[in-house]
């Protein structure tokens, strides 16, 4: 699903909720700024998703469980965005992940947990 170079700024909840055998989700190139906690969610219906591109948005923070119930991901593009700082076990559940573009921020604070991440290259 090729949904970038829009003007998003908001993503409501379920609107991936149907979507389940989605492979690869381009958000990239849209004013994006958060999920916020009722949208943290937002991704955990899309069980086959390897590849998910947020990146040229205007993210500034990640909840926790942004990307549970990615187990299939492998590709995360979070390029050119406003992040200051990334909480340790965000990317804990993404077992799958070869490759995590974070370029371009504006990191203050990163720690981040790469024991679960094996396949990362």
């Amino acid at each position: 699903l090729l949904i970038g170079k829009n003007f998003i700024k908001e993503i409501e909840q379920d609107s991936f909720k149907i979507l389940t055998n989605l492979v690869e989700l381009d958000l990239k190139i849209n004013q994006i700024r958060n999920f916020n906690s009722s949208s943290s969610s937002l991704f955990n219906n899309l069980i086959n998703l390897e590849r998910l591109f947020l990146n040229q948005n205007q993210i500034e923070v990640l909840e926790l469980n942004t990307f549970y119930g990615l187990s299939k991901l492998n590709y995360l593009n979070l390029a050119q965005n406003h992040l200051s700082s990334i909480e340790k076990n965000l990317f804990i559940n993404l077992s799958e992940l070869t490759v995590l573009n974070l370029n371009f921020q504006n990191f203050q604070s990163i720690e981040i947990y790469f024991k679960t991440m094996k396949k990362l290259d």
